[in-house]
């Protein structure tokens, strides 16, 4: 039995949930494509806005990575180019540290292959016991040495260089008495000979 008289065929029935109908297959097809069209499409607007907020960087000076000699290390006279950025003196030191005499560095500058002979009679030599800085495999080192210094005038034909001065640098460790090398060099026309100090 029912109230109000309706006959039960007669009442509303609410709709059972049932699963959606699916979408034809052809929509499907697309569906991928498509969220991988707009997935991309934002990513592109991410980085170009990302971009453009962003303000230029101006390169500034870039550190160099070799090694420089300290700012108070002054090449041998005559030195120029890579001799003169390699090796530098930072003052004389006590004869006292040296485990070598000036004679004896005077001795060893004879054996350098390629020096000038500090025997003529226009040659001045001069010897100087120095801290010096330098550059070896990369690296940034420091040490006693006698720097043998032989001042001579160059063969020329021309009258106006008769009076110009070169000078054969002669490198030799004050602890081992090694010759290291020597380093060459002509000063410009006026320039005088000079020891180191």
């Amino acid at each position: 039995m029912t109230s109000g008289g309706t006959p039960p065929g007669d009442q509303r029935r609410f709709p059972v949930f049932d699963e959606p109908e699916r979408p034809p297959r052809a929509w499907r097809w697309w569906l991928v494509p498509g969220a991988l069209i707009v997935i991309v499409a934002v990513v592109i607007a991410v980085v170009v806005s990302t971009g453009k907020s962003s303000p230029a960087r101006v390169p500034t000076s870039t550190p160099s990575t070799a090694p420089q000699l300290p700012p108070g290390a002054t090449p041998l006279p005559g030195a120029t180019g890579d001799p003169a950025e390699s090796f530098g003196t930072l003052g004389p030191i006590s004869r006292a540290r040296s485990d070598i005499t000036s004679s004896q560095a005077l001795r060893r500058y004879d054996r350098i292959a390629g020096v000038v002979s500090r025997r003529g009679s226009h040659q001045r030599v001069f010897s100087a016991l120095v801290r010096a800085a330098f550059i070896d495999g990369g690296k940034l080192q420091r040490g006693a040495f006698w720097i043998v210094s032989v001042w001579y005038h160059p063969p020329s034909t021309f009258p106006s260089l008769e009076h110009r001065w070169c000078v054969d640098n002669g490198i030799v460790s004050a602890t081992s008495g090694t010759a290291v090398g020597h380093v060459s060099g002509c000063l410009p026309i006026g320039g005088r000979p000079r020891p180191l100090q």
